[in-house]
């Protein structure tokens, strides 16, 4: 399922959730390009949790701006930065399934 401007949802895998905050500024073409990736990777991986993808422009906080200006995009899973700038499939992956462990 998606749901935009608040996100992505995969409704699938029981009751975990794991959320993804996804970093990004308007009109920045790497943020654009990790978004159409991410929604590649939530919607073809099986994982056995909901996935929500929550969109933070950094326009639109003062205290996101001053962190991440010049390091968008970027997403933060149960706290810890991954994948500046470009889409890690293997660290974005590695990264939920900690998130899922820590939550078990």
């Amino acid at each position: 399922m998606i749901s935009l401007p608040n996100g992505i949802e995969s409704d699938r895998g029981g009751g975990t959730e794991c959320v993804i905050l996804f970093y990004l500024k308007d009109g920045c073409h790497l943020c654009e390009q990790m978004s159409i990736e991410l929604r590649d990777f939530v919607g073809g991986s099986d994982f056995c949790c909901n996935i929500v993808i929550r969109e933070r422009d950094i326009e639109d906080d003062s205290n996101w701006y001053e962190t991440f200006r010049e390091y968008v995009p970027v997403l933060v899973v149960g706290g810890e930065e991954v994948c500046p700038y470009f889409l890690d499939r293997a660290e974005l992956h590695t990264a939920i399934i900690k998130e899922v462990k820590r939550h078990e």
